[in-house]
């Protein structure tokens, strides 16, 4: 009888034991990562001075959690975005959806070769980066 009850008591105790752990927080809420499957205009554009135009990337949710509270941010580099917003809300995305991230933008008055560096974060850890160059005449 008294193995029997040590045996339940043991069993007890193990239950409690991994009850009462915490999970990995990182495995419960999932990995953050994209893909981008495709921006336009395209690298390399010729632009004329001061133009107007909307920035386009395409991008793919190949991490395992919900994109909720996600961002899109300027990191640096030419600022192009029309109004001096730095950061974007972006919508929910789930995994292996898309969204589709549109910003107004207007290429730099002076002649030159500009890099504009954006990214998705997830508070404040990037977890997606992209960017456009272009080229103004």
């Amino acid at each position: 009888m008294k193995l029997k009850q040590i045996f339940f008591l043991t069993l007890a105790l193990i239950l409690m034991v991994t009850t009462f752990v915490p999970a990995d927080t990182a495995a419960a809420a999932g990995t953050y990562s994209c893909h981008l499957d495709g921006q336009f205009p395209r690298d390399w554009v010729v632009m004329q001075s001061r133009q107007d135009f909307d920035m386009k990337w395409i991008v793919r949710n190949t991490g395992t959690a919900n994109w909720n509270g996600v961002d899109l941010v300027f990191l640096g580099g030419a600022k192009m975005q029309k109004y001096g917003i730095n950061r974007f809300d972006v919508k929910i995305v789930k995994p292996l959806g898309k969204a589709t991230l549109i910003l107004d933008m207007v290429a730099p008055k002076n002649p030159g070769t500009y890099t504009t560096y954006w990214g998705l974060t997830n508070g404040n850890k990037v977890f997606c980066r992209f960017y456009l160059i272009v080229r103004v005449k």
